[in-house]
């Protein structure tokens, strides 16, 4: 890799150059099925040689990428080789799993399942396109002056990851409450109340409760965050929020969960 890099990433398309008419109507995703998907589903991608992607995967949709300019360096792993990638939440970003291993320079000694890891790896040159499967993760390195643009495509069973992303944001910010959090959030993510995580996990309950689907596959606004929930009518009482918290806590704290907790604390000490 390179020493120096530059990387702009998750640039919204209409936000970026919604003076430029002419750059936004140009996009078209008529030709994968998705007639009226346009620059506001679209996030553009910008890096110089050496610029990455940390492995992760994406917990919403599925996701198609197209090159425009130059190329770069898929790394792929199907999501049944989970165990061997070692999963973290920290730096907490939502709807963004991130792999411990450093794919390009793996230490074996430290994280030994990667050995049976068997990644696909594509050169993405201009011109091209990849889909992206639900869950699939990847690690993404620019091999030189790059421009890509990218669409993620909602599936219905993301009502379910919304309530799992919920639930993981109320359980990491509680968790580092006092703490810095340059130091465990990615910067751009933007860290609520205890109160608000647990008012937007009760919606996220409901959605999931009533398989809610504010919007058919592929016809989203492309913004699939524990946020979108905000559209369900009737924020939740006083009550029902004390009853969600003893819920959690009670789910928490089962035998076999406590069981599971046990044993990663002893295996993965500091």
């Amino acid at each position: 890799m390179q020493e120096h890099c530059v990387y702009a990433g998750y640039k919204n398309m209409e936000e970026t150059f919604g003076q430029e008419s002419s750059v936004c109507e140009a996009v078209d995703w008529e030709m994968f099925g998705f007639n009226d998907r346009t620059a506001v589903q679209t996030t553009f991608w910008c890096g110089s040689a050496g610029a990455y992607t940390p492995c992760h995967f994406d917990t919403y949709g599925c996701n198609i990428v197209v090159q425009l300019v130059g190329s770069k360096r898929w790394t792929l792993f199907p999501p049944e080789e989970t165990p061997y990638l070692y999963s973290t939440r920290l730096p907490y970003e939502e709807s963004s799993v991130f792999s411990q291993v450093n794919i390009p320079q793996p230490d074996l000694k430290k994280h030994p399942l990667f050995a049976k890891a068997s990644p696909i790896q594509i050169d993405l040159k201009a011109g091209e396109a990849l889909f992206v499967p639900k869950h699939w993760w990847h690690h993404v390195e620019t091999l030189e002056t790059s421009i890509s643009v990218n669409t993620w495509i909602e599936l219905k069973s993301d009502n379910r990851d919304r309530l799992q992303e919920a639930i993981a944001r109320t359980v990491v910010c509680a968790l580092k409450h006092g703490q810095d959090v340059a130091n465990w959030a990615a910067p751009s993510e933007i860290i609520e109340d205890h109160r608000t995580n647990l008012v937007f996990l009760s919606l996220a309950l409901r959605e999931a409760l009533q398989k809610q689907t504010p919007t058919v596959e592929g016809e989203g606004t492309g913004i699939n965050r524990v946020e979108s929930v905000a559209h369900i009518s009737g924020q939740p009482t006083s009550s029902e929020i004390t009853s969600l918290a003893s819920a959690l806590a009670n789910a928490l704290t089962v035998p076999s969960v406590m069981e599971q907790i046990t044993t990663h604390l002893i295996e993965n000490a500091p």
